[in-house]
């Protein structure tokens, strides 16, 4: 197999998919390599430390689609976009916030939402971050993976995720892979190494921190940058009998 890049805004899943793609390709390498925190600013640089990892590579990031859109464009390497609707983003990444590789952030709920409005939150804005990677969903060297779909059918997932990986894998092999990929399971594993990885792992919990004026601004930024270009994500609850 040639390199695979998971590319996710923070808290969208990209540890999740990361993991099934291990599990699908054994063989893969640098798992938790992400290229803004891998690889040097000076492109000649980023370019030899590149080419000087161990093949086949998986690499992450959090960044915009302008950072890659030549490599993605030549075709030789297959892209995974993490995409989970903007509100349970929102508070995933607050508490993300809390922990001491981010500054261990003390505001309220509402002080985060002012960061995101002022566009001073890491990675920048979410629906920028959304708009950037998705008029190139449909590359043959592209697959969009929605988090609230994995939740809903994570079976289904990761046979989407193995057809694109030109993996054949039987469903005895998917339902041992969906088990081993439970929120649960990675939780208690570790993965990612950190607990500010992991929270509840859940569509709808937004519910307990938004207010009715702030579910409102983020549904009229969703109507105004994300329907548009008929990008569709639930904000609502679904059955995840599997990752409780």
């Amino acid at each position: 197999p040639g390199d695979v890049l998971v590319a996710s805004y923070p808290k969208s899943g990209t540890t999740w998919v990361g993991k099934i793609v291990t599990k699908l390709l054994p063989s893969i390498k640098h798992e938790n390599t992400y290229v803004e925190l891998r690889f040097s600013a000076d492109s000649q640089t980023a370019s030899e430390d590149y080419e000087a990892l161990p093949r086949p590579r998986m690499l992450k990031t959090h960044l915009k689609y302008e950072f890659f859109s030549k490599k993605v464009q030549e075709g030789n390497i297959k892209v995974i976009i993490a995409l989970r609707n903007p509100k349970d983003t929102l508070v995933s990444f607050y508490h993300m916030y809390q922990f001491a590789a981010f500054g261990s952030y003390s505001g309220s709920f509402a002080d985060f939402l002012q960061l995101f409005k002022s566009k001073k939150l890491v990675y920048g804005d979410i629906f920028e971050w959304m708009t950037s990677w998705w008029p190139v969903r449909d590359l043959p060297n592209v697959l969009v993976v929605k988090y609230e779909d994995l939740i809903a059918d994570c079976e289904g997932g990761i046979r989407r995720l193995g057809d694109f990986l030109h993996v054949t894998i039987s469903d005895e092999r998917i339902k041992e892979i969906a088990e081993d990929c439970r929120f649960k399971a990675m939780k208690s594993e570790g993965v990612g190494s950190r607990e500010v990885f992991f929270r509840k792992g859940v569509v709808g919990d937004w519910k307990n921190f938004f207010e009715e004026d702030q579910a409102e601004y983020i549904d009229e930024l969703t109507r105004l940058h994300l329907q548009p270009i008929g990008l569709e994500l639930s904000d609502e609850s679904i059955n995840s009998i599997n990752f409780t």
